[in-house]
């Protein structure tokens, strides 16, 4: 299954693009079972650097996310990340 920006289904493949919004992000974030405060724990494990469930928020709602953030998101909750 496939995240777009006209597809409002859990995803498998989560597929960005310049018009996809965070409302997909969270979808897929607690459709299966997640919190944001919880994958804002594995960034910050990941990542190696201080990360709260607020910076998570903001950077959603502001769409200013990196790629590599998405990346590892997608990775947390079990999908794969794929740009058009």
């Amino acid at each position: 299954m496939v995240i777009a920006a006209t597809t409002p289904i859990i995803p498998r493949v989560i597929k960005t693009s310049a018009n996809v919004k965070p409302l997909f992000i969270l979808s897929s974030i607690y459709s299966k079972g997640l919190t944001l405060k919880f994958v804002a724990s594995k960034l910050e494990q990941e990542l190696n650097k201080p990360y709260t469930l607020a910076n998570l928020s903001n950077k959603l709602r502001n769409e200013t996310i990196t790629y590599r953030e998405m990346k590892i998101i997608a990775k947390i909750i079990g999908c794969t990340l794929e740009l058009k």
